[in-house]
């Protein structure tokens, strides 16, 4: 037995002998073939969690092998490369391919809640908090809704942040943000915006249109109420206050929609109001004010 060195791939021009005693053969001709790389289409890159295909133990060009790790997984985002070791006699040599798998798709966060009151409170932007991410291709979308179930794209609003169109929009509008991809999709939170530019605080209204005139030292009890409001579904406050003098203002330890005005010995004017307000935002006066007249006695003359 003897080993053939010195030969390189490609070489078939090779004779070799051999001897038995005094005796030497005819020579036979050795062919030398090269390792040949065996040939593959590239795998991936892969959506996280997806479904792929099974590796091929037999490459484009005929060679058959096995790989290393011996099947693709999806399951973790990054790149990792996959050996292929051709089997043993074949002449192929081994190759590796990476495969990239893109991490999983998160809609990422924007800001909390957001309360504009009045008209200059309009300049609010939806702020992001941490981008969306994930995924490839990735493009955000706005959406909006009144109900926090049925949602509606917002025409051109693409950007990580988002500043709103209040007009006519009053009351509660939920907000969230989309972020798409070719892996899929994942939504931010959702932020409310309530937002009250035309709240309308209503008016007092003396509920059995009882006189609003009255003699000095007359017995008065006379029931007001808070009519046509409009809050717009927000949360809201009633005070009712009163004063002597149309300017300076009293609390009349009264909150609700309704307020009794009694006086056993009405002798200077009075007027009423009440205060509105929602919650987070400014107070309002009601839109009038009604007034309470007092007269005095006549004098009799004998």
């Amino acid at each position: 037995v003897g080993r053939l060195t010195g030969v390189s791939a490609g070489n078939t021009n090779v004779t070799v002998y051999y001897a038995v005693g005094s005796c030497v053969s005819d020579g036979f001709a050795v062919t030398v073939t090269p390792k040949v790389t065996p040939t593959f289409a590239s795998f991936g890159p892969y959506c996280n969690g997806a479904t792929v295909e099974t590796l091929p133990t037999t490459s484009n060009n005929g060679y058959t092998g096995t790989w290393s790790p011996a099947t693709i997984s999806t399951a973790t985002a990054g790149t990792t490369t996959y050996t292929f070791t051709s089997d043993a006699g074949n002449c192929g040599s081994s190759t590796s391919r990476d495969v990239t798998v893109y991490a999983p798709v998160t809609g990422g966060t924007v800001q909390t809640d957001v309360l504009a009151c009045t008209t200059a409170d309009t300049n609010v932007t939806l702020s992001n908090v941490t981008a969306a991410a994930g995924g490839v291709n990735g493009v955000y979308s706005w959406q909006k809704s009144t109900d926090n179930a049925t949602w509606t794209t917002i025409s051109a609003a693409n950007a990580e942040s988002y500043h709103p169109n209040f007009a006519g929009n009053n009351g509660l509008t939920y907000y969230k943000r989309v972020y798409t991809t070719d892996c899929g999709s994942a939504a931010s939170n959702v932020l409310s915006v309530r937002y009250y530019n035309a709240v309308v605080p209503g008016n007092v209204v003396n509920v059995n249109n009882n006189p609003l005139a009255y003699c000095s030292g007359s017995n008065v009890s006379i029931l007001f109420n808070a009519d046509g409001i409009n809050a717009y579904a927000g949360t809201y406050t009633i005070q009712w206050q009163t004063s002597t003098n149309g300017t300076d203002w009293t609390s009349a330890g009264v909150n609700g929609n309704s307020y009794t005005y009694t006086n056993t010995n009405l002798t200077s004017p009075v007027w009423i109001r009440y205060i509105f307000q929602i919650t987070g935002c400014a107070a309002i006066a009601s839109n009038n004010v009604i007034q309470l007249t007092v007269f005095g006695n006549p004098t009799v003359v004998l």
